[in-house]
């Protein structure tokens, strides 16, 4: 709905009075308001299924519905050992790929993506490409700033408190690539 009413406040943006694309733009800026928090809402009552099911388990459901509500092709490199993993490092690497996949479905008008997960020795990388649009990030600093969420500065934060690295590659006219880095945090005396 929120897309819906941005291309409506668009298109009539040069002949509807005032008073009336102001009355669009606060709509618009509630619904985003709403949209976020029951993104949020939803994810929080999600975290049980995501330490319950193994890694591969959850990135393969993400993947399954993202196909179910996009027209991208997408496709899913699992490799290395992701089956030995905190409850935390899970949860952080199946959050940066929704994330990462939702703003591709949004923002990006790719016509394909990928998403690799590797379970190295001694960390966990996680890359997500699409071949969309891209963007400038000087542009979108200051509302990335302004309008703090669970997006791009919400997945470099899930992966900075893991003592990870987050990076975005982009420009306009694309690609987009989003890598993160989380160090493999095994208990004293794991025999690896």
């Amino acid at each position: 709905m929120t897309a819906d009413v941005r291309t409506v406040r668009r298109r009539l943006d040069a002949i509807v009075p005032p008073p009336a694309a102001e009355a669009l733009l606060d709509i618009e800026g509630r619904l985003s308001r709403l949209h976020d928090d029951l993104r949020d809402l939803a994810q929080a009552l999600e975290i049980k299924s995501l330490t319950e099911l193994s890694l591969r388990e959850t990135l393969q459901r993400e993947m399954d519905g993202f196909r179910k509500r996009s027209p991208i092709r997408l496709e899913l490199d699992l490799s290395g050992d992701l089956d030995d993993l905190t409850p935390s490092q899970r949860i952080v690497v199946a959050r940066v790929v929704q994330e990462a996949l939702s703003n591709v479905c949004e923002h990006s008008g790719a016509r394909h993506a990928s998403v690799a997960v590797a379970g190295r020795e001694d960390v966990l990388a996680i890359t997500v490409r699409d071949d969309g649009e891209g963007f400038d990030t000087r542009a979108v600093e200051h509302d990335l700033r302004e309008h703090v969420r669970l997006g791009i500065i919400g997945m470099a934060e899930r992966v900075r408190l893991l003592e990870g690295t987050f990076s975005l590659v982009t420009q306009p006219g694309g690609p987009t690539t989003i890598s993160a880095s989380i160090p493999r945090w095994r208990p004293a005396g794991d025999a690896r």
